[in-house]
């Protein structure tokens, strides 16, 4: 089981460092996609992955699917620039490696 994380930038140097570090270390892959950052969001992002990609703005839907696409995890976790995960996330992979399933 591996988990993707999707981030969404432009401009956010205050505050991107906190989220991609409080995530870093529980993902597989972080993927983060900018829409034309001008300040320092970028070279802070580099610190923890090289998979940046850029994609014009249009909406927020189609800049996570974009982003969806460049995953390559079993799992896909979506957070904001300006967010962090809790002490408690660790847990996560615990529940998504158990083998639930949902029926549809």
């Amino acid at each position: 089981m591996t988990l993707s994380c999707v981030i969404l930038t432009k401009n956010n140097q205050k505050t991107i460092r906190y989220a991609l570090a409080s995530v870093a270390e529980w993902v597989d892959e972080l993927v983060v996609v900018d829409c034309g950052s001008t300040d320092d969001t970028l070279t802070i992002a580099r610190a923890y992955t090289s998979k940046i990609f850029y994609q014009a703005f249009t909406s927020f839907s189609r800049q996570r699917n974009f982003g969806l696409n460049k995953c390559t995890g079993d799992y896909v976790l979506f957070l904001d620039s300006d967010e962090i995960v809790g002490e408690n996330f660790p847990a996560l992979r615990d529940y998504l490696s158990c083998g639930y399933q949902t029926i549809t």
